[in-house]
């Protein structure tokens, strides 16, 4: 499956992208590749987006939480930026798993620099349509939630 998803991968400027169906995230997701250092995925990148691969179902319920808990955390400021459209952009979510009704279209990004392990997991989201809402992995763990 990793072998595949590697093979399809197309140069564009300074990334190695292409979409697939990944576990947890559905399909079309987009992958990324940073290549600033060249035009290849370096093994520790390969080494990364597999442990990803291999871990999502374990790792998907603490994305969740911190994705909702960092959604419930900016809801009043955000708000108040939206006014008129804050019900729909931003709505009041009782349950956790309704996060996901706001935040949508996941996407892998992996950084190439050697000295940091970094995954992130990148959403469009209803509150943001900037910036979107990014999940930053570091060293196999969830270091941050935020834009």
């Amino acid at each position: 499956m990793i072998a595949k998803i590697l093979a399809s991968l197309e140069h564009d400027f300074d990334e190695l992208t292409t979409e697939c169906t990944f576990p947890m995230l559905g399909d079309d997701v987009l992958v990324v590749f940073d290549a600033a250092h060249g035009d290849t995925v370096s093994e520790k990148q390969k080494a990364e987006f597999e442990w990803l691969h291999q871990n999502i179902e374990k790792l998907y319920p603490q994305v969740e939480a911190q994705v909702f808990a960092y959604y419930q955390s900016e809801q009043e400021r955000h708000r108040a930026q939206l006014t008129g459209d804050a019900d729909r952009a931003m709505p009041l979510l009782q349950n956790q798993s309704d996060v996901w009704s706001q935040v949508t279209h996941p996407g892998i990004w992996i950084r190439s620099d050697e000295k940091n392990n970094e995954i992130h997991l990148e959403y469009e989201c209803s509150f943001d349509k900037d910036d979107g809402l990014r999940v930053v992995i570091a060293n196999r763990e969830i270091e941050r939630v935020g834009i």
